[in-house]
């Protein structure tokens, strides 16, 4: 096959691409191996790239095959690592910019995630050289989909932060992937560079979360992390459902944020405004605790399970019982304080 890409006659170079192009998609391999088509051709890429660097075109068929040749070229150099004549590495990326850049990701998730990382590097050098980066950019909007089509929403987001276009991915998410994206963000807006790339990167997630799909309680923990009160009392007051809404009054009411009576006494009930103002979060509390079944009152004992420590490192260190005593009480009070009763003093179960 490699040596028919060498023939004059332009159909069976055709054919031999094609079918060194089938062989190299389909063939299956673990994440950590190679394709054995690729290790395969990889010997054969000196005299592919040097027929490459000696071919003239004669017609126009002849210069889309030499832009295929620059593809496949690009393709291997994913295993191997070869140099230019003045020693620079060689890179995929500057094939396929010379190649035909159509149907890029037939080649497969591997390739195009090698792509990616060259992506990055080559933006960066090209704005600090002031050059255009639009043909780059052009890649990106056909990565970014495929990645997230093959569930590799945290590639794709990567690249398009690489490129400075993390708002395109709103362009891409639905009701399916708009989750696993939204955590993905939160993530990573802890290592931010600074604080605005921090705030823009949570204010993405909130638009996602309020905007498109209409999710007030995930939105309303994102705009207490952002701290912007106009976010948390426009998410309070969109919100209509009244089951939705008080769950997002407990929210309020744990960070200790309370909303304007005057604004939004209108939109909310009194059992709202109680659960926002703090007034019966011992009773829901409880209501919570007997659908449970957790009023039962635990002993510290359920907590400690001292009969599973090692016997002998237990005989080892002594404790006075006055301090075994206090720290059974403590627990006792932590462990049972929502529900109003404890076991050691209150009833006696041993």
């Amino acid at each position: 096959m490699v040596e028919g890409l060498f023939l004059s006659d332009y159909d069976l170079r055709i054919n031999s691409y094609n079918m060194i192009k089938h062989e190299i998609t389909t063939s299956t391999s673990s994440m950590t191996s190679i394709p054995r088509p690729l290790k395969f051709i990889r010997m054969h890429f000196e005299e592919i790239k040097d027929f490459y660097d000696k071919f003239i075109p004669a017609s126009d068929k002849d210069k889309e095959y030499k832009l295929m040749l620059s593809d496949l070229i690009s393709v291997i150099l994913t295993v191997i690592n070869e140099k230019d004549e003045e020693g620079k590495e060689l890179t995929m990326l500057s094939y396929v910019l010379s190649g035909t850049r159509k149907d890029i990701t037939s080649w497969g998730i591997e390739y195009v995630r090698s792509l990616c990382s060259d992506i990055g590097q080559e933006y960066d050098n090209r704005l600090d050289k002031g050059e255009p980066t639009k043909e780059l950019l052009d890649l990106v909007n056909i990565f970014a989909p495929y990645l997230i089509k093959q569930h590799c929403e945290s590639d794709a987001i990567d690249l398009l932060i690489e490129v400075e276009s993390i708002d395109e991915i709103k362009n891409y998410i639905n009701e399916h992937n708009y989750k696993k994206i939204c955590l993905y963000l939160l993530s990573i807006s802890n290592y931010s560079a600074d604080t605005d790339e921090y705030r823009s990167t949570l204010e993405l997630v909130y638009n996602i979360y309020f905007e498109k799909f209409h999710q007030y309680i995930d939105a309303m923990r994102v705009a207490i992390k952002i701290g912007n009160p106009i976010y948390i009392k426009q998410t309070f007051l969109k919100c209509e459902d009244p089951i939705i809404k008080k769950q997002l009054a407990f929210i309020l009411s744990s960070e200790g944020i309370f909303l304007d009576e005057e604004d939004t006494s209108q939109k909310m009930d009194n059992d709202t405004l109680e659960i926002m103002r703090n007034y019966k979060q011992s009773d829901y509390f409880r209501i919570l605790a007997k659908t449970l079944e957790l009023l039962e009152p635990k002993h510290p004992e359920d907590v400690f399970k001292s009969h599973l420590e090692d016997k002998k490192v237990q005989n080892s260190k002594k404790i006075e019982s006055s301090k075994i005593n206090m720290a059974y009480s403590i627990a006792s009070a932590f462990i049972n304080a929502g529900f109003g009763t404890e076991v050691l003093l209150s009833k006696k179960r041993f």
